[in-house]
């Protein structure tokens, strides 16, 4: 029981706390202001005697008595200040009950099965020196028993017919029955007093300072005392009925739980967001370190791409600037002239190739790219891609041939300008690489496709020319389109050619096979599976397939210019003469809104719109003149300097029809111009 010792203690000083509050004073006679005066501290000493083994109410640990009866003497005892000591009683011989110092209920515990009169009943053996009971039975009818369990079981096992016991042990053991045999019920008729002996010389004598003393003592302060007995049966009692028969400690409990909890768990998490910190800041490191390994390699890369571009640039252009001197020093030699001409055409066809493929990297690399997908003849496009190469395969002298008789399904649903651009970046590298007098083949045929709703196509690619080295060729069609450095390969006109190629099969879900077989040529082939479609819907119209279609058909129609260049306006001015078209010139958005407003939509068959213009933009403009005629539909072309797709979607989003970008050639505006005489017959 030691361990509960300073609980007593904390239960004394309550008890003592609550004497002071609320005791009441106390009034001595002569003769017992005499005896009190007698016992004082630094006179005679009054000697208690207790049994010392009655556990809760008197018993002897390390020297010191303890327990109920001990403290609610020390409450009386502090009234009177009488100095007075406890002492064992070995006989009670000469000894006599002091006054009655504290009353305990006891109740009567039974079976709920039980009728009739108590026969015999059981009690503890430390109760029968305080039992005050009058039971009308006789001696051999109670049963002593060690312990208040034993007591309980005793009144189950049916050996006795009740048990008394102080009513929060017998509540406790009731509640506590799973069998649900017990009830307890207050017996009022049972009382529990508690007084320690004194000599009965001295009896007399104090007897009544006792009694006056008791009555002075504050009921809470007694409350407080008999309320710790609980603590002495703590073997006996589970901890959770403690705390029920206790609540005060309930709550004392729980914060110091709550304390604990949430002290441990702050530092669970502290440690562990700690960790988790150390682990993230480790990952991040890891991920910093992976980003400036990559930076540092795509720097490399794109510094050596930069550096062969630049290269390949200055070339044509120190090209170009000798052919312009030549002709200044030989206006005179029409051949000479002519032949430079012709020359720098064909650099500057090379350097606008050169700028569309350079910027054809920067807008797959950046994953700008969105399939256009509609219905499409495969044979079609192709052969138009053939006829436009047919005169810079004459002027290299080159065999060039071509078979797409094996296509049996002519129709699938695709990205026409993607695929264009595939087979032009192809032969356009395979005619600039392939040696005068080679030759070059580009056949279609179909292969077997599991599934029937699709048809996988085969373009193939023969040359004599000397292709890319095995090292470069596995560098390109190895990578995968998640990787960038890939574009920055050497660009020579085939390998930045060929990497775009791969980037778009890839994105198509296509495959790449490419073989350079010394001595013999090179072999591209390139798989790409499209959707079927039927050959009855609409789809890809070829030059020449339209017969009402003819270029005199433009001749006397009106167009409008908007155009704030004066070099770019006097190119398109001539370019359109020689087409037979009569042209209006303006040289902002606002002069083309106010020129069409002062002529009316159905003056002019076409605009031709640039989108970078002053005061108000082109697609403002646009807009604009749609907004004044929304039942007319007068076609307005973009014109622009850049060439992304972004940029085309936002023309045909202003309510453009088309979009051209710049530098625009006489084949390509006549297409555009076909497109409109298709659709709509106002051109």
């Amino acid at each position: 029981m030691q361990k509960f010792n300073k609980i007593s203690v904390l239960f004394f000083l309550m008890s003592l706390l609550a004497q002071a509050l609320f005791a009441d004073p106390v009034e001595y006679d002569e003769r017992e202001k005499k005896v009190i005066e007698k016992y004082s501290i630094g006179g005679d000493t009054l000697t208690f005697y207790v049994d010392g083994n009655t556990r809760p109410y008197a018993f002897l640990e390390n020297g010191d008595y303890k327990g109920i009866l001990v403290d609610v003497l020390n409450l009386v005892m502090q009234q009177n200040g009488m100095a007075y000591k406890m002492a064992k009683i070995k006989s009670h011989e000469g000894l006599a009950k002091a006054p009655t110092l504290l009353t305990l209920d006891l109740a009567v515990v039974k079976r709920k099965d039980f009728q009739g009169d108590e026969k015999k009943v059981a009690v503890m053996k430390t109760m029968l020196e305080f039992l005050d009971f009058d039971s009308g039975l006789d001696d051999e009818d109670v049963v002593f028993f060690n312990s208040p369990k034993q007591v309980v079981n005793a009144v189950k096992a049916k050996d006795v017919d009740a048990a008394y016991l102080l009513y929060p042990l017998a509540a406790h053991f009731v509640d506590t029955d799973f069998s649900k045999t017990l009830v307890v019920k207050r017996n009022p008729k049972a009382k529990f007093l508690l007084s320690p002996y004194l000599p009965k010389s001295e009896l007399d004598d104090v007897a009544s300072i006792l009694s006056k003393s008791r009555a002075s003592v504050s009921p809470k302060a007694i409350e407080a005392v008999s309320h710790q007995f609980g603590w002495y049966f703590i073997n006996e009692m589970p901890l959770w009925d403690y705390f029920r028969y206790h609540p005060m400690y309930i709550v004392v409990t729980f914060v110091l739980f709550a304390i604990v909890f949430f002290t441990v768990g702050f530092v669970f998490l502290d440690n562990r967001l700690k960790r988790a910190q150390l682990a993230r800041s480790a990952q991040e490191q890891e991920i910093l370190k992976k980003q400036r390994n990559e930076a540092s390699v795509a720097s490399v890369a794109k510094s050596r791409f930069l550096s062969n571009v630049s290269a390949d640039i200055r070339a044509p252009l120190s090209a170009i600037l000798g052919c312009a001197g030549r002709i200044e020093k030989n206006l005179d030699n029409r051949e000479d002239v002519l032949n430079c001409v012709r020359k720098c055409k064909t650099l500057c066809d090379f350097l606008l190739q050169l700028v569309d493929d350079v910027l054809d990297v920067a807008h797959l690399e950046f994953d700008n790219i969105v399939l256009n997908e509609e219905k499409n003849d495969v044979v079609a496009l192709s052969e138009d891609l053939c006829g436009a190469l047919e005169q810079e395969v004459q002027d290299r002298n080159i065999d060039f041939s071509s078979d797409f008789s094996c296509v049996d399904c002519r129709f699938a649903i695709f990205d026409e300008a993607r695929v264009k651009q595939i087979v032009t970046n192809v032969l356009t590298g395979a005619i600039k690489y392939t040696p005068r007098n080679g030759t070059l083949k580009f056949t279609i045929e179909e292969d077997p496709c599991d599934n029937g709703d699709y048809v996988q196509y085969c373009l193939c690619f023969e040359g004599s020319g000397e292709g890319l080295s095995s090292v470069e060729a596995t560098s390109i069609l190895q990578e995968t389109v998640h990787d960038k450095s890939f574009f920055y390969a050497r660009i020579d006109g085939r390998a930045i050619g060929l990497a775009i190629v791969k980037r778009i099969v890839d994105l198509m879900g296509g495959e790449i096979e490419y073989s350079n077989n010394s001595g013999s040529g090179i072999t591209l082939k390139i798989r790409l599976k499209f959707l079927r479609a039927h050959a009855e819907s609409e789809g890809y119209v070829g030059f020449g397939t339209a017969p009402e279609w003819s270029e005199d058909s433009l001749k006397g129609k009106r167009v409008l210019l908007v155009e704030n260049s004066e070099f770019n306006r006097e190119i398109a001015v001539d370019l359109f003469h020689d087409l037979g078209l009569e042209v209006d010139i303006v040289e902002d958005g606002q002069q083309a809104i106010d020129q069409v407003k002062l002529n009316g939509s159905h003056y002019y068959d076409c605009v031709f719109m640039d989108v970078q213009i002053p005061v108000v933009d082109g697609y403002e403009a646009t807009r604009q003149i749609h907004a004044m005629y929304p039942d007319e539909n007068l076609p307005i072309v973009a014109i622009s300097s850049n060439s992304f797709k972004v940029d085309r979607q936002k023309s045909l989003a202003a309510g453009m029809v088309d979009y051209l970008s710049k530098p625009f050639t006489p084949p390509r505006v006549i297409n555009v111009l076909r497109k409109i005489v298709e659709s709509n017959d106002r051109v």
